[in-house]
């Protein structure tokens, strides 16, 4: 198996300040026209919204070897809450063909590396959408098994994808999208 989406060795973090922060700004002028000296002060404060971003990056070295007809093939990703505040992800692995020739691994489920191994054991424990959804700090993050069945019919150097998809439960919109009621802060 192999993973498609964005691979980054650069850590990522969270953005400035926490989201609900008041940040006042006062600018002073003094200036003399005619001779005559002027001076002028304006504050102004705004409050800091939440920026909701995150990164899932794949954590395996290199392509996964399987063998076809066999199950709980697991591929391991790192989700990072990239925003500035906490924020909960709703979970979903996408399988996908890889290059030709290819397959698509099937009854992909997530899991938790809840042992921190790297590999998926008996421990781990398994997504539930809408019931375990992570939670994370700005900055935090979290360890998951994208564990899959790999079809009988895959040939021997062909490849499938699996990628993680991390939706934001915090707010909702296109990128860039400015949400003036949602979370602390607009």
């Amino acid at each position: 198996l192999t993973v498609l989406g964005i691979f980054s060795s650069v850590p990522a973090f969270a953005s400035g300040v926490a989201p609900g922060t008041s940040i006042s700004n006062t600018a002073n002028v003094s200036y003399t026209v005619s001779g005559i000296p002027h001076t002028g002060t304006a504050t102004n404060t705004f409050v800091v919204a939440q920026l909701v971003d995150d990164t899932a990056t794949w954590q395996d070295a290199g392509a996964v070897a399987v063998s076809a007809g066999s199950s709980n093939q697991a591929l391991l990703f790192k989700l990072t809450n990239t925003g500035n505040g906490s924020d909960t992800f709703g979970l979903v692995a996408t399988p996908g063909p890889g290059t030709s020739p290819s397959f698509i691994p099937a009854s992909c489920r997530l899991y938790f590396d809840t042992d921190n191994n790297g590999v998926f054991s008996g421990p781990d424990t398994l997504y539930v959408p809408g019931t375990n959804d992570p939670t994370l700090a700005a900055d935090a993050s979290v360890v998951l098994l994208a564990v899959c069945n790999i079809p009988v019919t895959a040939v021997d150097q062909s490849q499938g994808t699996v990628q993680l998809v991390a939706t934001s439960k915090t707010v909702s919109g296109a990128p860039g999208t400015v949400n003036t009621g949602g979370g602390i802060g607009g």
